[in-house]
């Protein structure tokens, strides 16, 4: 290590002290101090060591080949030592040529939607068996899945994969942005404060981040630095401080050049992709993050553009918030493998085959002429568009007469073998097979052997949807750990339940009591046949493997998951029915008595109230509420019995016969009823009358109807 790596590296640790102290205001680069100086010259050292290994230096030029290659672009590659596109064949030229196909757009199509077919499923495991920390575990749950939706989680994800495709690895880094959510007005001068802030999620291909070259996977690299190329307006807008300070530079950071030049690219050419005019009036921001340890025990982030130190504060949430994606991982590298990589050779030697055949048809669709000397011919006379021919006969010349057409060869079977060998190859290294295009191999194929077919299909994809469940488990605990920490202010959740079932709540980020333990249902990402998916449910649901089939929530579970669209308005009673029972829960939580009705459907009460008693949350309540709840259970069978058995007259008489065996608990609950209700009959001191069983109908008087 140089001298003045030491001496950085020293001036880093000496101001742990002031870490995360506000920096002085500043105008102009000249007016900022030597120690801030060398902090910045220290993390451009860093960047400098990064781009002088062979490993990235190779990276870059693949990343900007296979971009060219998705494009239609074939027979190139990028020269890093030039910066600039060239040919495999110097006499070829540049351009998409008609007569080529591009086949690896379409293949990389369908791997990014079997990766993105089936969204992850997210659970929250709580941190005790305590009902706060389950309740707090479900609330995480629920926030997850409204910031995912707020923030397009979806389209993040398809613009990730195929980042991945195209370098090997990229990132996904979450975010607290402050310019999102609702805006914050001063109730006195009704001036914009500011807004809430919310969670962000921002995609980096692997030329945006510079990892410590040492280590060998995220984990592993004592520090990473972030570089994006920024308009001069976005550093005065975030860095108010010092942002004015920041000015136009040049695009020194090769990386940053590339990925400008990736975005240049055009059906015009690849020669032209020039970035001059893209780097006007813009900066590169450098983000430079240090792992925790004992002089910094939250990590570090500084933030530098164009020389000007702008932050320097402890990592947001005390630990990388980047993750990382592999496309096709090698043991012991940190830079993967992109399948476009291997694609390319074959997309290759496919277009020749095809140019060439392409060529063939062009030259001799027209058919030719064998002409004889002296025939006098016109030089247009034969041409490859038309066949009319005019001639001046030479009846007595040597080798005079009319011409005659030549035989045009066929061309040859084993150009068509090509192509058909080439496409095999294609589809075997990307994984894309028969089952994936929809082609079976026999027509009377049972449901039981594709599903086989199907399984074995996902056997190579399955190794990388794995490791996108592990990083897609890592991002929602560090949104979670942004929320916790910054939803100061009470936020609104909105969530739709099932059938007409719809809630409002209020809370804020310390509702979730550091419960951040967010894990993926492991397989939940695998691409799956909605065909044979709906079979196999139909066929449990019928032999009762799920339930009863006769029982209502049993076969609205069943339409759920056959996945038919709106079937709210089917099981529109069901909804309203839960949505009661949730409601007399509740008030019986808070230890109120809710409402009853000997029209309410008894049983469904009976079924669901008796699924909640098996539950933690019962055995929390106190007394009186259980009192309260047993009560309520107790109503709801004299309402059903008087319904079902309308000559039994016994109903008040088991219910206060239920009271006097528990005194102290009817006493409890008169209490509790005169405290919240005073003022009605029922609620002095006394229960709601039980509802009397029905009484048969008299027979009218003589001569009336």
């Amino acid at each position: 290590m140089s001298v003045f790596r030491d001496i950085a590296d020293k001036l880093l640790r000496t101001k742990a002290k002031d870490h995360g102290a506000p920096l002085d205001p500043l105008e102009d680069l000249a007016e900022q101090s030597p120690d801030d100086k060398k902090i910045v010259a220290h993390i451009r050292s860093k960047i400098d060591l990064v781009r002088q290994t062979n490993s990235r230096i190779a990276i870059e030029g693949v990343y900007l080949t296979n971009v060219a290659y998705l494009l239609g672009f074939d027979g190139v590659y990028y020269d890093t030592t030039y910066r600039q596109f060239k040919n495999t064949d110097p006499k070829r030229k540049l351009t998409r040529s008609r007569f080529k196909v591009n086949k690896i757009l379409p293949l990389i199509q369908n791997r990014l939607s079997r990766l993105t077919q089936s969204p992850p499923k997210y659970d929250v495991r709580p941190n005790s068996n305590s009902t706060e920390d389950k309740d707090s575990a479900r609330l995480a749950l629920q926030i997850l899945n409204d910031v995912f939706d707020r923030q397009r989680f979806d389209e993040k994800r398809q613009e990730l994969l195929m980042a991945t495709m195209q370098g090997g690895h990229a990132y996904v880094q979450v975010l607290w942005d402050p310019t999102l959510g609702k805006p914050m007005i001063d109730p006195d001068s009704g001036e914009l404060v500011g807004y809430e802030g919310d969670v962000r999620f921002e995609v980096l291909n692997c030329l945006e981040v510079f990892p410590d070259p040492l280590a060998k996977t995220i984990d592993e690299c004592q520090w990473i630095i972030k570089a994006k190329v920024r308009k001069l307006e976005y550093f005065q807008e975030k860095y108010p401080e010092r942002g004015h300070a920041v000015k136009e530079e040049d695009t020194w950071l090769l990386s940053s050049l590339y990925d400008l030049k990736s975005n240049a690219l055009t059906s015009v050419g690849i020669v032209g992709a020039q970035t001059h005019d893209q780097m006007r009036d813009s900066a590169i921001e450098l983000v430079y993050y240090e792992k925790r340890s004992k002089d910094y025990p939250n990590g570090r982030m500084i933030v530098c553009a164009s020389g000007v130190l702008l932050e320097d504060k402890a990592l947001p949430v005390g630990q990388y918030d980047i993750v990382k994606f592999d496309d096709m991982i090698i043991g012991g590298r940190y830079n993967s493998e992109s399948v476009i990589t291997h694609l390319r050779p074959i997309q290759d030697q496919y277009n020749v085959t095809r140019t060439k055949m392409a060529e063939w048809v062009r030259k001799l669709l027209a058919g030719k002429y064998a002409v004889p000397d002296g025939a006098n011919l016109k030089q247009e006379s034969l041409t490859n568009d038309t066949e009319v021919v005019e001639y001046t006969p030479v009846p007595n010349a040597e080798g005079g007469g009319m011409p005659v057409a030549m035989n045009i060869p066929q061309i040859p079977p084993y150009a068509y073998k090509d192509l058909e060998t080439a496409d095999t190859e294609l589809d075997y290294i990307s994984g894309v097979n028969e089952v994936s295009r929809g082609v079976l191999p026999s027509a009377s194929i049972p449901a039981s052997g594709l599903a086989f077919l199907q399984e074995q299909d996902q056997t190579r994809i399955g190794v990388q949807t794995t490791r996108n469940e592990s990083g897609y488990a890592r991002i929602g605990e560090l949104a979670l750990r942004y929320v916790g920490d910054n939803y100061v202010m009470p936020r609104l959740l909105k969530l739709a339940g099932q059938g007409l079932e719809y809630t409002v709540k209020e809370f804020v980020g310390a509702d979730i009591r550091d419960n951040y333990d967010v894990i993926v249902v492991p397989g939940s990402t695998l691409p799956t046949s909605k065909v044979l998916r709906r079979q196999d449910i139909m066929t449990a649901w019928q032999t009762g493997l799920l339930g009863n089939p006769q029982d209502q929530k049993v076969r609205m579970k069943v339409f759920q998951n056959l996945e038919y669209g709106e079937i709210e308005d089917m099981w529109k009673e069901q909804a309203l029915d839960e949505a009661q029972v949730k409601y007399s829960i509740e008030c019986i939580e808070e230890g109120k008595i809710p409402p009853m009705d000997e029209f309410d459907n008894h049983t469904f009460h009976l079924m669901e109230m008796n699924n909640y008693r098996k539950t933690d949350k019962y055995k929390e309540l106190d007394k009186a509420k259980q009192g309260i709840f047993k009560y309520v259970m107790e109503w709801h069978i004299q309402a059903m019995t008087g319904i079902m058995n309308p000559q039994i007259q016994q109903s008040r008489m088991m219910a206060e016969q239920a009271l006097k065996q528990l005194p102290q608990q009817g006493q409890m609950i008169q209490n509790t009823i005169n405290q919240l209700h005073p003022g009605s009959p029922q609620n002095q001191g006394q229960m709601p009358q039980m509802p009397q069983p029905a009484q048969a109908p008299q027979a009218p008087p003589p001569g009336q109807f």
